[in-house]
């Protein structure tokens, strides 16, 4: 039976509108590990994958199952899977694709348009998604990779501004969802020799919450989301399942909401 599920599922995908008017609908997912996913796959937080697709590595289209991203050993879950159930629980008629393409660790200027080599890499993923169906959302998720230094938290704001613009000219002009970086991070703490007390690690987390929160609201159809109670892993700095399970809903209501104000 769950063979057959996902073969009509494919079946759906094998160009933008098919038969009975189902379009597959794809979602980007860009950034570095906390959109990657770092949290704890167990079998009690799995989220069901009925017309959910991904566009895998090599550009085929499989059933989505995490880990979506495979960028690193411990890729786990993530906030695609539960962004996409939200999505396709309110739009039963529509296949829902993720294009999983966020590297742990990587810089925004990585993903500097025409030219970061992590955008570039996307760029090949979504020419398969675009092959299958259409782009109708970007989430992305990235920040404490340019949270330790003042200089790169102040070169932020046009960075991001310049990839935005970028992702609608080379993928498409649709709605852009960003996430605020974990609040949890003011205990993401180490000490020093010679400190007398623990410092944090990323001390300009606040700064690019800000930044982002400021250019979504100054951007068209653009919109930043609260990661307010959101809990972290162990290591406080990447969030748990059930946060990241939250984050993705969170994610929707944000996306949806543009949506329906015609942003």
């Amino acid at each position: 039976m769950k063979k057959l599920a996902l073969a009509a599922a494919l079946a759906m995908v094998a160009g933008t509108t098919v038969a009975g008017g189902v379009v597959t609908n794809f979602f980007l997912l860009v950034g570095q590990s906390n959109m990657a996913g770092r949290g704890r796959l167990a079998p009690d937080a799995l989220v069901s994958s009925e017309r959910l697709v991904v566009v895998a590595p090599d550009g085929s289209i499989a059933e989505a199952k995490e880990p979506l991203h495979r960028d690193r050993k411990t890729a786990g879950a993530g906030l695609g899977m539960s962004f996409a159930r939200a999505y396709a629980d309110a739009h039963p008629g529509v296949v829902v694709g993720l294009v999983p393409t966020a590297v742990g660790g990587s810089n925004i200027v990585s993903w500097k348009p025409g030219k970061g080599q992590n955008y570039l890499a996307m760029l090949k993923l979504v020419a398969a998604a675009k092959a299958q169906g259409r782009i109708v959302g970007i989430l992305w998720h990235q920040g404490e990779s340019n949270s330790r230094s003042a200089a790169q938290a102040k070169a932020y704001e046009a960075q991001l501004r310049e990839l935005i613009a970028g992702l609608r000219r080379d993928v498409a002009d649709v709605p852009f969802v960003a996430g605020e970086l974990g609040r949890f991070l003011v205990d993401n703490r180490t000490k020093k020799k010679g400190e007398a007390e623990a410092v944090e690690r990323l001390p300009f987390w606040r700064e690019i919450n800000r930044v982002t929160h400021a250019v979504c609201a100054s951007t068209p159809r653009c919109a930043c989301v609260s990661s307010e109670g959101l809990a972290p892993n162990r290591d406080n700095l990447h969030f748990s399942t059930p946060a990241l399970r939250e984050f993705g809903r969170r994610y929707y209501a944000a996306w949806e909401t543009l949506v329906k104000k015609g942003e």
